[in-house]
């Protein structure tokens, strides 16, 4: 089977609170022709059919969500129903997890995954991911912002957590995960301060 027939879109969006950021979030998914879009932290407490409407085209008519708590997070999946069914799903702490039927016949799992910036909360994190790859049957993709690195050279400054980094590293081999290529700049996101932090 061809995995690579279906456009996925994973976006770090940094909040929804915006007209502007909804409008530029519609044009970057239309342009994509995309079947399924992520869009990670989202900092909406309430997800509703109205809100998704509101910020894609009518064609992403169904949707899974996980919900910000307090100021941060959220995590929001949808799909074009017309394209492809979600026979099952799942929605965990710092995680939504579709598994995605393509009407082609096309069928594997997507995790899409805002990890927690709390370092308390990392190790639970990474069980989390442990016990979705444990569940899941066939192939998996995890897409999104882990917060979380694997190698100082993806970071900016010193201020490294290697215990962390390498707890990272046992999961990702543990798992089979792969990384896939990142087309455009070597950092995905800045606080677009003078001093950034990456």
């Amino acid at each position: 089977m061809d995995y690579t027939n279906h456009n996925i879109i994973v976006w770090n969006i940094r909040g929804l609170n915006s007209a502007a950021r909804g409008a530029t979030l519609r044009s970057v998914v239309d342009d994509a022709a995309a079947s399924v879009v992520c869009i990670l932290e989202s900092k909406l407490a309430v997800v509703d059919q109205r809100v998704v409407s509101s910020l894609l085209v009518l064609k992403f008519d169904a949707y899974m969500a996980l919900p910000a708590q307090g100021p941060a997070g959220g995590i929001i999946v949808v799909w074009d129903s017309s394209v492809m069914t979600v026979p099952a799903f799942r929605i965990d702490q710092f995680s939504v997890t579709i598994e995605m039927a393509f009407r082609g016949g096309n069928q594997w799992t997507l995790t899409a995954v805002y990890g927690p910036t709390d370092d308390a909360l990392k190790v639970h994190f990474l069980d989390e991911l442990r016990t979705i790859r444990a569940a899941c049957a066939g192939p998996w993709e995890v897409a999104g912002d882990f917060n979380l690195i694997v190698d100082a050279v993806d970071k900016n400054n010193n201020m490294l957590n290697r215990r962390m980094m390498g707890r990272f590293r046992r999961l990702l081999n543990d798992l089979e995960l792969k990384e896939s290529c990142l087309i455009g700049r070597r950092y995905t996101w800045s606080n677009e301060r003078r001093q950034p932090t990456l």
